[in-house]
């Protein structure tokens, strides 16, 4: 099926589900007999909105709402609306084609008005609900933010939630830390230099993103080698105009990067190098197709961050939502795409960057290196890490599904190419597959 007939058909789908959301609601309670506090070993996330009104589930539309989260210890955090009506945050939906997926399990961003702490990850004002709904395992998410994490500190951290709005049961979701610059996120790395002289150091989050031009992303740019990008931060509302100092600065920067890479010379005067083999081997093992540096017919969600006068950093990890064999992207008859199925045989590594780095010796030396310390957390992950997560999903998988009333065909038919299992298959699915992966990354890049 090409990427155009698969739009459509998310389209069509999308207006009929508008049509039943508008005839039944947006959801309905467990009907098990049991509450989901009598049942879940995750933590429980509860949102009340202004006057308990709806969450817009075909618009992202920004709700006012209080907040708590009752940890699995019986600790409890909550901010409600104070004494003057101000509501201490607002709720709204994210995404771009999983926010068009037809479901009522919608993903969110949350932004408090105070930076809070949650799960011990520091204070932030932007936390995002990751909604796992295309991965019927309910599990690539989290397996992808943790190996990340244990190599990238960058990376954003998450762990598991059950999500209630206005008392109603939303399902099981990743609640998870916002990608953005940030005193302990994405901390730059002091190594710039004011080269303009206005008495600031500016600091940049860049998007490798296909869609660009396709969701008509604000200051984008193509690089000489085609591959496109999108300046993140500064943001649209600072940055309005392309004679901008430091959207010049920027794009003339990644620019020089993209040629040399393409040309092997002299890219490790603007790039860390380990902090992209880090980025790299995580999504090498995965085998996520939204990674990537141009090249192929899909990438995004690919970042890159760096202080005026410094390198450029590759990170955070983000979007993983189809890696671990969810999608089969052969399938499709179109020049580029591969066998993203397939646990053996490179697919980052064949993105346009990371296909030309890898023929240098110093790339992939420190590839190896970053192997060698991400091996071990894969088989923590295989051997206990995802068991002990399938067991507690196990437990509230059938409330999940119940909640969504969509069947197993209608991910089938939206999305991607391959068939999903229900859910104890495409867990076994999801294990197997990071044993293959497992086995190839280790001859591939083993010491």
């Amino acid at each position: 099926m090409r990427k155009d007939e698969k739009m459509k058909k998310i389209v069509n789908l999308s207006l009929c589900l508008a049509m039943l959301i508008s005839l039944t609601g947006c959801g309905k309670q467990p009907v098990k007999g049991k509450s989901i506090e009598e049942i879940t070993e995750f933590p429980i996330v509860y949102v009340n909105t202004i006057n308990n009104s709806a969450i817009d589930k075909l618009e992202k539309v920004s709700k006012d709402a209080e907040f708590k989260i009752v940890y699995t210890d019986g600790t409890e955090f909550s901010v409600s609306v104070d004494e003057d009506g101000n509501y201490p945050m607002t709720i709204k939906g994210r995404g771009n084609s999983t926010w068009e997926l037809p479901t009522t399990k919608k993903p969110y961003n949350i932004k408090f008005e105070e930076k809070v702490d949650l799960f011990g990850f520091g204070k932030a004002k932007k936390w995002s609900l990751i909604a796992c709904w295309l991965d019927t395992s309910i599990t690539r998410s989290y397996i992808g933010y943790k190996l990340a994490r244990s190599l990238d500190e960058a990376s954003p951290d998450c762990e598991m939630v059950e999500l209630v709005v206005n008392g109603v049961y939303e399902g099981v979701y990743m609640l998870c830390e916002a990608y953005g610059i940030n005193d302990h996120r994405v901390e730059t790395k002091g190594d710039g230099i004011d080269l303009d002289g206005d008495g600031e150091v500016t600091e940049f989050l860049v998007e490798a993103d296909v869609r660009a031009l396709e969701h008509n992303e604000p200051n984008k740019f193509l690089t000489p080698s085609q591959n496109w990008m999108v300046v993140k931060e500064p943001d649209e509302e600072e940055i309005v105009d392309p004679t901008d100092e430091r959207y010049v600065y920027i794009s003339d920067y990644i620019n020089k990067v993209d040629d040399a890479i393409v040309n092997g010379e002299n890219y490790e005067d603007l790039i860390d190098l380990d902090s992209l083999a880090s980025q790299y081997v995580v999504n090498e093992f995965l085998k996520n197709p939204d990674y990537g540096y141009g090249g192929q017919p899909y990438y995004g969600s690919t970042f890159m961050y760096m202080e005026e006068g410094g390198k450029l950093y590759f990170g955070p990890f983000w979007d993983c939502d189809i890696c671990l064999g969810r999608n089969d992207y052969s399938q499709i008859e179109l020049e580029g795409y591969r066998q993203t199925a397939n646990p053996e045989g490179y697919l980052s590594g064949a993105s346009h960057w990371i296909k030309q780095l890898l023929q240098d010796e110093k790339f992939v030396a420190k590839v190896k290196e970053k192997w060698a310390l991400l091996k071990p957390e894969v088989e923590k992950m295989i051997n206990t890490g995802m068991p002990e997560l399938v067991d507690k999903l196990s437990l509230i998988v059938d409330y999940d599904l119940e909640t969504h009333y969509e069947i197993y065909d209608v991910r089938t038919t939206s999305w991607g190419g391959r068939d999903p299992l229900p859910f104890e298959e495409e867990c076994d699915y999801v294990l197997n597959f990071m044993k293959k992966s497992l086995q190839w990354m280790d001859q591939e890049f083993g010491q």
